[in-house]
């Protein structure tokens, strides 16, 4: 978990954090952020998906597609409603 919070924990993600210098800090993209940097302390293919709610009925689900979707990187709204699980 600390792999996770450290870097982001009390950070302007757009100003503190190298890895949003270039990339829109939307909740997707926070959700492959995320993902890269959980996959790289895990056994490869240990990690099925990342669901990071932005609201309480608002969420995004990102399965390590690769490349990332388009719209994630562009900053696109791409935000996947699934409801509460």
């Amino acid at each position: 978990l600390e792999v996770i919070t450290k870097p982001l924990d009390k950070k302007d993600l757009d100003e503190d954090v190298p890895y949003f210098a270039n990339v829109v800090s939307t909740t997707e993209n926070l959700a492959v952020f995320i993902w890269e940097n959980l996959q790289k302390h895990l056994p490869v293919k240990a990690l099925y998906k990342i669901k990071l709610y932005d609201t309480d009925e608002s969420s995004v689900v990102y399965r390590g597609e690769s490349p990332a979707p388009s719209a994630f990187m562009a900053g696109g709204s791409a935000l996947l409603n699934e409801g509460l699980s």
